[in-house]
C-alpha cells in the first residue's frame, strides 16, 4: 500500500500542474489565430498534448479508483513527458511574446492575455481599440474613420482621454496598416508630434492675448 499511495501522491502532483499549465496554454495554441501563425510547430505539439491530457483524464474517469488509475503502467511516464513538453510550449509562447514586446515597448505595461487579444486582433484595430487605455497612459480610444471599403482598414484622426474631458486632433490622419506592433508605434509617434503641435501654435496664441485668462479660454 505504501508504494501505491506513494504512486498516487506522485500522479496527483504532476497532473495538477499539468492542468494549470494546459488550461492557461489551450485559451492560446487552440483559441488564438495569431497563436497559430507564428507558432505552428508548437501548436502542433500542443495538440498532441491535449490529446494526451484528455485521454489520461478520460481513463482516470472510467477507473473511478485513485489507487488504481494512478499506478497503471506507464501513466507516470506519459505525464512526466507530457509535461516537459508543455514547458517547450511555454517557453516558445515567452520568447514571442518577448520579441512583440522589444519590437513596441509599451506592450510591457499589458498582461499576457489583454496582449495575446491584441496581437490576434491586430488586423482589426477597432478591437485593439478597446485595450487602448492599457497601452498608453490616460488615453481612452481613438478616433477611427472607417476606409472606403470594408475590407480597408480606417485612419486615426484623433484621440479621446480617460482623465476628464479632452480630445486631441491629430495634425494628420494615420492609415492603420501593417503590423500591430507597428502601427501602435506610429500612433503614439503621431500622437507625441500633435501635442507638440498644438502646444507650440497655442504658445504662438499667447502673445496675442492679453491675459493668461484670455489664453486659457
Amino acid at each position: 500500500w505504501q508504494k501505491k499511495l506513494s504512486g498516487v501522491a506522485d500522479v496527483v502532483t504532476i497532473m495538477n500542474e499539468i492542468q494549470r499549465t494546459w488550461a492557461y496554454l489551450e485559451t492560446l495554441f487552440i483559441g488564438s489565430d495569431e497563436v497559430k501563425k507564428e507558432l505552428p510547430e508548437d501548436t502542433e505539439r500542443f495538440a498532441g498534448i491535449d490529446v494526451d491530457v484528455r485521454r489520461v483524464l478520460e481513463e482516470f474517469f472510467k477507473i473511478k479508483n485513485a489507487a488504481e488509475a494512478c499506478n497503471t503502467e506507464g501513466t507516470y511516464k506519459l505525464l512526466e513527458d507530457t509535461q516537459h513538453k508543455l514547458e517547450l510550449c511555454e517557453k516558445s509562447l515567452a520568447n514571442y511574446l518577448e520579441q512583440k514586446r522589444r519590437i513596441f515597448p509599451r506592450f510591457y505595461f499589458v498582461s499576457t492575455s489583454d496582449l495575446l487579444d491584441i496581437l490576434s486582433n491586430g488586423n482589426q484595430p477597432d478591437k485593439v481599440n478597446f485595450h487602448f487605455s492599457k497601452i498608453i497612459a490616460a488615453v481612452d480610444h481613438l478616433d477611427l474613420t472607417p476606409g472606403a471599403t470594408s475590407t480597408d482598414r480606417p485612419s486615426a484622426t484623433g484621440m479621446e482621454s480617460c482623465v476628464g474631458i479632452e480630445h486631441i486632433e491629430f495634425t494628420q490622419p494615420l492609415k492603420v496598416e501593417g503590423r500591430v506592433e507597428f502601427y501602435l508605434q506610429d500612433i503614439q509617434d503621431r500622437l507625441i508630434d500633435s501635442l507638440r503641435d498644438i502646444l507650440f501654435a497655442s504658445i504662438k496664441t499667447f502673445e496675442n492675448k492679453s491675459s493668461v485668462g484670455d489664453w486659457l479660454k
